[in-house]
């Protein structure tokens, strides 16, 4: 229900109605079959094909304990990353065009984060790993935001790591990420009331993901500065701004039966 309606909405009533784009009947369909009806949008498609494989990868799990999960996820992960540096590579020699995915498509090359999340989740990292995996996030979190910065200058190692999803040093950071964050929430205990708290919020981040770029738009066109990107007051107002109104629209569209599907 969210893939579709969320396709529709942001089809026809952000970008036809309101930002008046031109969109033709064959325009819709690729866009629909590209993945590229909204930026954020991918993610659905995304996370339709992992449903739909999950039960042939949990057949293959079941019983094999956290090694066979462990091994299924750092080979699977390792070939990906390894496919998307090798066309990353050659396209920044010129000789290939970039690895191109689509709607049916987008799933593919996740996989290997999917298997990636459910092996750690079988893991208690502590000791000298956990602070390997502290020295890892800031490492793989410096080089990351130095490929951002630096396009230019850092080139050859954006083509060797491209700095996006697939890219080696942001999948490494990922998973230190997961590890610390993990470890560090695990130790934390708190209160029925707060923990509640928390899982309402949590519950509600799907929605808040779907609706930001609507509630974005506001700021966009109001602040000056934030829609120039001149501002880092304007951009933080405009940050708070879409966080607590999307986060109100999520919690209050939940309470509704019909909007519920969808959010």
């Amino acid at each position: 229900p969210a893939l579709v309606a969320w396709t529709f909405i942001y089809l026809v009533i952000v970008r036809i109605l309101l930002l008046h784009e031109p969109v033709t009947i064959g325009i819709a369909i690729a866009d629909i079959v590209e993945a590229r009806v909204y930026p954020h949008l991918y993610f659905l498609w995304l996370i339709a094909g992992l449903y739909l494989v999950a039960p042939v990868l949990a057949a293959f799990l079941h019983r094999g304990g956290r090694r066979r999960a462990t091994y299924a996820a750092a080979g699977t992960l390792c070939f990906t990353l390894l496919v998307v540096m090798t066309y990353s590579v050659l396209a920044f020699k010129g000789a290939a065009e970039p690895i191109h995915v689509g709607a049916l498509t987008f799933w593919i090359p996740y996989v290997g984060y999917f298997l990636a999340g459910y092996a750690l989740s079988l893991w208690r990292v502590h000791g000298r790993w956990l602070v390997l995996a502290v020295v890892g996030v800031l490492v793989f979190g410096a080089a990351s935001l130095a490929a951002a910065a630096w396009p230019t200058e850092l080139a050859v190692f954006r083509a060797v790591s491209p700095p996006d999803y697939l890219g080696v040093v942001v999948a490494a950071l990922s998973i230190c990420v997961f590890v610390v964050a993990v470890a560090f929430l695990d130790r934390i205990r708190v209160g029925p009331r707060l923990s509640r708290f928390v899982v309402t919020l949590s519950e509600a981040s799907f929605g808040v993901f779907l609706v930001h770029l609507i509630v974005m738009l506001v700021p966009y066109e109001l602040l000056e500065s934030y829609h120039a990107r001149t501002s880092v007051f304007s951009a933080a107002i405009a940050y708070l701004f879409v966080l607590v109104v999307s986060f109100a629209i999520s919690l209050g569209a939940r309470r509704v039966p019909g909007l519920r599907l969808i959010f």
